[in-house]
């Protein structure tokens, strides 16, 4: 508005248009006034030039004012007009409106009324370029929406009058413009019954004056498959009065569906990486971390949850272990290398500062411009390939030996040091010389087993030693080989599978020298010891091999029966109930959604903490039980219940697994402690016991362990051989497996766990053979 105004002015008096146009200066320097004393010449001035406003007198000789306002209408019908005339009547008046004057305005004497005339010009340009501007922004919206595929709407305050939407509306919503018109709320009718409810709340917010931002789906003859994207804002007056309610909707469809195909994406990337034997990282381009498991947080000794460093910045975190590697800044260095080239490594192998060996590997991926890292610890391959060597040059150095001593010093030092056992003596069986009666026995060896066993020809020569109650017992491993005795220590094992010499190892402290006796010792008997060491080590690494696979199998089979069986039933209640509200739109099933998501949420932590069944407890620490228990106790859900705790001792633990076994004990007291019992005597006692059950925690009298007892209905003598078997569970609500895992905690430590009747006839659960202190 602070731009010039430029006026034309028409008056057949030149003389007083010269002089309106000086005092129409004096009043604003904005002016800028030409003169005409002909509506010819002025019809020629307003073909050459633009102007603001026209000031007209009326009585002029080739047209009057009124028919010189009719002239300019033609080509300019917009252009403010305003009547300045010395003639004036309610004719002239009421013609010049018909006529579309902008203003009327009578000559005075004297020049104060010039000031008015500026006035009314000043109006009436403020005016014209007011509606200019509306109208070219409403022309531009209008281009807008009639090029765009978001709608564009206008509602009353109220709802009930549409103002405007564009056709864009027609084909997201899937309904017409004219039913909408007929019907404001018809654009309801549109959106998923699912949804309805949340689309009222968002037009009751912005009619109550808040701006709304939400997502729903829409167009029934689609399927309701689009999914829209809805801004709205409130337009209010001066005093807080809601007068319409504007926004968008977007069509977001590809971006739900991008998101869903991306969250199954990461569910699949998750579930590998989870599963594979290996370390796995993937990083986007940016260094962030999208996926990790378990398995490579624990190469690097990190006590992170997996799912806390999804993405977490991985440059700082390679940063960090870098510190563990034997050369960091080597580290570093060729990390960064490989992310800027984008180079592909398989198995480069890194050495760590507490000497394990680790192989990486590099995989850039299209994420896009990401990254995948797989650590593994191959510090005993490594190892046993350094062996591998060492033996080769312990096979040279036997056959180029030529007495007993020489032997016996380099097949010890072999057992010991290349195979890692714990062997002190070789013994000799020499058939040519001796009828298979041993040659050389060493006194160390004597010292555990006596004396050696002698064979006739065609006797198996294979056997094993136990230690069993402090007495010796010789098994025939080669007449029996899946003779085996678990939990008992080995204390010799001897094997001669090949040729006619044979090897002894046997268990004590310092190795032994054999007496000095030249033999001529040839090839055979060097490749015989070495063959015999090798099999002594593979035998052991088998058996134990064997042991685990069992114990795995064992596990995988309950696992997939919980999988089965156990997950597929939540499963079931979930997609039942979802697709009952996509077909009522009735919100409260998704109550027994959220149940049964619970429920398996339930069943896969316990799981997952299933999975370190049979591993034993390694990080030990000194623990104070008493702080433990409250902090346990803060974690659980513990409702209404009551704690007692009096454990006034330290135990010697993996901190982690025994919170473990606390938490499950407790809740298993507050979760069991009022649950429907599975006899009616049971029944009798539940409902005569306060609702809070009260759990208490102490330690043994005589310092060997600790229980946990409450006052609930508490266990029958017939089903406390099975608490702690998969799928023991009296809540409707259990997994089945706490108990299991407090057992598996227990195992793991070297404890026992047993459940009897607490001193108020509830459950009492009491862990013995720990290794206490007392406070």
């Amino acid at each position: 508005m602070d731009r010039p105004i430029r006026v034309l002015h028409v008056d057949d008096e030149p003389g007083f248009a010269d002089l309106s146009a000086d005092f129409l200066v004096r009043e604003d320097d904005r002016f800028v006034v030409e003169t005409a004393t002909s509506t010819r010449a002025a019809l020629d001035a307003l073909a050459a030039d633009p102007f603001d406003c026209v000031v007209s007198d009326y009585d002029m000789p080739e047209m009057d004012g009124i028919e010189f306002l009719e002239t300019v209408r033609e080509d300019h019908p917009n252009l403010p007009f305003v009547l300045y005339t010395g003639k004036g009547s309610e004719e002239v008046a009421s013609d010049a409106i018909s006529a579309g004057v902008t203003d009327y305005l009578q000559k005075q004497r004297g020049t104060d009324h010039y000031a008015l005339l500026a006035n009314r010009v000043r109006n009436a340009v403020a005016q014209s370029r007011t509606e200019q501007v509306a109208e070219r922004t409403q022309q531009q919206l209008t281009e807008l929406a009639d090029n765009t595929d978001d709608v564009f709407w206008t509602f009353s305050g109220d709802w009930d009058e549409l103002l405007f939407i564009n056709d864009a509306y027609e084909d997201v919503w899937g309904r017409s413009v004219d039913a909408l018109e007929a019907e404001p709320h018809d654009f309801l009718e549109g959106i998923h019954p699912a949804d309805r409810d949340r689309a009222r709340a968002g037009m009751e917010q912005l009619s109550g004056g808040d701006p709304v931002d939400i997502e729903f789906r829409v167009n029934e003859a689609e399927s309701y498959g689009r999914w829209v994207w809805v801004k709205g804002t409130p337009i209010t007056d001066d005093s807080g009065n809601v007068l319409r309610v504007v926004g968008f909707a977007r069509d977001v469809t590809e971006r739900k569906d991008h998101e869903r195909d991306l969250e199954r994406t990461n569910a699949v990337l998750s579930t590998l990486v989870d599963t594979l034997p290996l370390g796995v990282m993937a990083e986007d381009e940016s260094r962030n971390v999208l996926a990790v498991n378990r398995r490579i947080l624990d190469i690097f000794g990190r006590p992170e949850d997996p799912e806390e460093l999804v993405g977490a910045d991985t440059e700082q975190m390679a940063a960090i272990v870098s510190e563990q590697f034997e050369d960091p800044d080597a580290f570093i260095e060729r990390t960064t290398e490989l992310v800027a080239e984008r180079e592909r490594v398989q198995g480069e192998v890194w050495g760590l500062a507490d000497g394990r060996t680790l192989e990486r590997s590099h995989h850039p991926i299209e994420l896009p411009g990401g990254h995948l890292w797989t650590y593994r610890d191959v510090t005993e391959r490594v190892d046993h390939e350094q062996r591998l060597e060492t033996l080769s040059e312990t096979t040279r150095e036997l056959m180029a030996a030529d007495t007993r001593e020489q032997v016996a010093e380099i097949g010890v030092t072999a057992a010991r040091e290349v195979l890692g056992l714990d062997a002190n003596g070789i013994h000799f069986y020499d058939d040519e010389a001796s009828a298979l009666v041993p040659v050389a026995v060493s006194e160390p060896a004597r010292d555990i087993i006596g004396d050696p066993p002698t064979f006739t020809e065609g006797d198996a020569i294979a056997w094993r030693v136990y230690e069993d109650n402090e007495s010796l017992a010789l098994d025939d491993v080669q007449a029996d080989p899946d003779v085996y005795r678990p939990d008992t220590p080995v204390r010799s094992e001897m094997f001669l599978p090949l040729g006619e010499h044979g090897v002894l190892t046997a268990g004590s402290t310092e190795p032994a020298a054999f007496d000095k006796q030249d033999l001529a010792l040839g090839d055979v008997l060097a490749e015989n010891i070495v063959t015999a060491l090798e099999q002594v080590q593979q035998t052991a690494q088998l058996r134990a091999r064997e042991r685990e696979l069992s114990k795995q199998n064992d596990r995988l089979s309950q696992f997939a029966s919980v999988v089965s069986h156990d997950l597929r039933n939540p499963l079931n209640v979930a997609e039942g109930r979802l697709e009952l509200v996509q077909e009522t739109g009735e919100t409260e099933h998704l109550d027994k959604v959220a149940t049964a998501h619970e429920r398996m949420q339930a069943l896969i932590d316990d799981l997952l903490a299933l999975t370190r069944d049979g591993t034993d407890a390694t990080d030990v620490d000194t623990i104070e039980l008493d702080a433990l228990v409250q902090d346990c106790w803060a974690t659980v859900d513990t409702e209404d219940a009551t704690l007692v705790a009096d454990a006034t001792a330290s135990v010697h633990g993996d901190e982690s697994r025994v919170r473990q076994l606390f938490e499950n004990l407790l809740r298993n007291a507050v979760e069991h402690g009022s649950t429907s019992p599975t006899s009616q005597a049971r029944q009798d006692a539940v409902e005569h016991t306060a609702p809070g059950v009260t759990v208490t925690v102490g330690t043994l009298e005589d310092n060997s362990g600790f229980y946990v007892a409450d006052d609930g209905p508490g266990i029958p003598d017939e089903e406390r051989e099975t608490v702690f078997e998969y799928g023991y569970s009296t809540c409707d609500a259990g997994t089945g497996f706490g108990l299991h895992i407090v057992e598996q905690v227990a195992d793991a430590h070297g404890w026992t766990v047993s459940v009897t009747e607490s001193d108020a006839g509830g459950a009492r659960f009491e862990v013995t053979d720990v290794e206490a202190d007392s406070q």
